[in-house]
């Protein structure tokens, strides 16, 4: 398939996906962020760990419309990783 070794892959916790030669993350995002907010926490899940864009552009970009959203995804991300690596 599509799939890699150089594919990440986020998702709930909830969702079921096929095994595939990628890297599967799943983490609790509707839990964390709540359902309408689990794509930009998992986007900030990705930034962060992939380094692909820097998170501090991302969060100030969310801050610039909506100041409480950015802080509430931001310490949620951080919740959330320091979980999952501990």
């Amino acid at each position: 398939g599509r799939c890699g070794p150089e594919t990440h892959i986020i998702c709930d916790s909830g969702v079921s996906i096929p095994p595939c030669a990628g890297n599967i993350f799943r983490l609790p995002l509707r839990k964390t962020f709540t359902p309408a907010r689990a794509a930009l926490g998992a986007l900030s899940i990705v930034l962060i760990r992939l380094g692909s864009f820097p998170p501090e552009a991302f969060f100030e970009g969310i801050r610039r419309r909506d100041a409480a959203l950015a802080g509430e995804i931001e310490k949620k991300t951080a919740s959330l990783l320091q979980d999952t690596d501990g």
